[in-house]
């Protein structure tokens, strides 16, 4: 990786340190050690920051129950809300999974439950209903890129944007929606990459 090579090249440079007398080359050495540190340890806070899971037993669970990989899922979370069980949107969006209350009416009804816009702030509820929606929707369309947009703007509007195994990130018009869907892709990337290590 870059970021440890930097750091090899700035140990020789130290090492060349001690035997130069040259003012400016000791300036620009301290100088590549100094970048070399304060990247790494970006990359690190970036990285693990990605990385950090909450509720990842719930994930798992609900992951096998509706048959969706559990590493979308956390993406979907992470992205959505940072993993908080309190977030609430400037939409009304409410929870770990940012879930809308008709959203969630919708969900609650399919599985026989009775709704409660309560019970979308307990976190093991929100991450199942959560989980079952974009399950849903990636069997609905067969497509994660659309589930995904759809999850985020609503399936009418996707519908307009494009049929299923067509749309691509040109193709979404809201900017929210786009970003999201690169969020989520993103993180998604971090979290399977993780695993396989």
């Amino acid at each position: 990786m870059k970021f440890f090579r930097l750091i090899f090249y700035g140990y020789k440079g130290i090492k060349f340190y001690l035997l130069c007398n040259n003012y400016i080359m000791k300036t620009w050495l301290w100088i590549v050690c100094v970048i070399s540190v304060v990247g790494l340890c970006l990359f690190f806070a970036v990285y693990f920051d990605t990385v950090k899971v909450e509720y990842e037993k719930e994930f798992e669970v609900y992951a096998n129950e509706y048959n969706i990989e559990k590493e979308l899922l956390m993406a979907v979370a992470k992205t959505e809300s940072g993993f908080d069980k309190n977030a609430k949107s400037k939409v009304g969006a409410i929870g770990v999974m940012q879930l809308m209350p008709a959203t969630a009416s919708f969900v609650a009804e399919s599985l026989g439950e009775e709704y409660s816009e309560e019970k979308l702030y307990d976190a093991k509820t929100n991450i199942r209903y959560g989980s079952y929606y974009l399950s849903y929707l990636i069997n609905k369309y067969e497509d994660v890129l659309y589930a995904l947009a759809c999850y985020n703007a609503g399936e009418g509007n996707v519908l307009s944007w494009g049929e299923p195994g067509e749309l691509d990130l040109d193709d979404i018009k809201f900017s929210e929606t786009k970003n999201f869907v690169k969020k989520v892709m993103s993180a998604y990337s971090v979290y399977k990459t993780q695993k396989s290590h």
